[in-house]
Formats: structure tokens, sequence, C-alpha cells
């Protein structure tokens, strides 16, 4: 007799109570972890300082913290929320005031955390590309190190010697490694 599992949706996270936990959905199964714990929130907000700062400049799309939720695969069952994202303006929904965006943001900024586990990450990841993102930026504060996968397949690993760059994407924004873990 086989296991019979839950299979979660976006209807069912709607219906979660809000108790402070962060909850997502990938490929139907349910992901529970704490709030996040200081290191965490300031790493992800210089990035998300960069990223805005930037932004006001170019004006190239909309930057989102961590409450900005997406259907990542065009379904109910797979829904993440990024710790930072970018989206370009085409891909906001028309009723920004009640429509969730469909697909993966087009930068999605994971931070890990010591909850997460190496398969969600690379599953998150998987799932992101999958959905459209063009980059994925994973970010691992107990090592100091940065991945970089990208749409095409390449990812790269970046030390504190590194910069991030995105030039396909954001032309002109630049955000050394060091910078996010001072």
């Amino acid at each position: 007799m086989s296991a019979v599992t839950t299979q979660f949706t976006l209807a069912d996270l709607d219906r979660m109570p809000e108790d402070g936990m962060h909850r997502e959905i990938l490929h139907g199964e349910l992901i529970e972890m704490p709030p996040p714990k200081p290191r965490h929130e300031i790493i992800t907000s210089r990035i998300n300082a960069s990223l805005v700062g930037f932004n006001l400049q170019a004006r190239l799309g909309t930057v989102f913290g961590s409450n900005m939720g997406y259907k990542v695969l065009r379904d109910d069952r797979t829904w993440i929320q990024p710790d930072v994202s970018f989206l370009v303006p085409e891909r906001l929904p028309d009723d920004v005031d009640n429509d969730y965006v469909t697909g993966a943001p087009d930068l999605a900024v994971e931070v890990i955390s010591p909850s997460e586990s190496a398969q969600d990450v690379e599953d998150k990841t998987e799932a992101y590309l999958q959905g459209g993102a063009h980059a994925v930026i994973v970010v691992y504060p107990r090592t100091a190190k940065v991945n970089l996968v990208l749409a095409d397949g390449t990812s790269r690993t970046l030390r504190s010697a590194d910069t991030i760059s995105l030039p396909n994407l954001l032309p002109g924004w630049e955000l050394p490694v060091k910078d996010i873990f001072e």
C-alpha cells in the first residue's frame, strides 16, 4: 500500500493561519520555515538596497522584497516567495491589486537559511528557471559564497573578491560579493 501525500495548492496556502511561519509550495509539497534570523535579513536588505538604488536611476522594472509571491510554474501547486526579486514591467499583472504574478520573476534571490535542505534549494532554483527566470542568485551566509545560475544553464560560484552582475537583465548593476557579507 502506498502512502497518500497531500498535494497543497495556492488555495490551501490562503487558508493557513497568519502565525509568523514562512510557507511556500513546491510541486504541491508544503514547505514551512520559521521567520528569518537577523543575519539573513541583513544580507537580504543589502541585496535589496543595491537593486532598488540601481533601479531608481535605471528604471528597468520593479524590485520586490520577501513578501512577493509567484505562481512559478503557472499552476496552483508551486508558489514561491524569493527573498528578493526583480520583474520587468511587461511581466506585472494588469490588475496589480488583485492578480498574482504567473511565472517566475526575471531575477530571484534566495538567501539560504539553516532550515533549508540542499534539495529544496536545488528544486527551487530549477522551478524558477522552468518558470522563466533569467537568473537565480543563491546566497550561502555560512560559507560567504554566492551561486549565480543563469537561464542558459551556466552557473558560477562567486566569493568575496568577485562581483555579481547581470548585464543582459540589469545592464550596469554590479554588487561586490564582499558587500553582501560585511
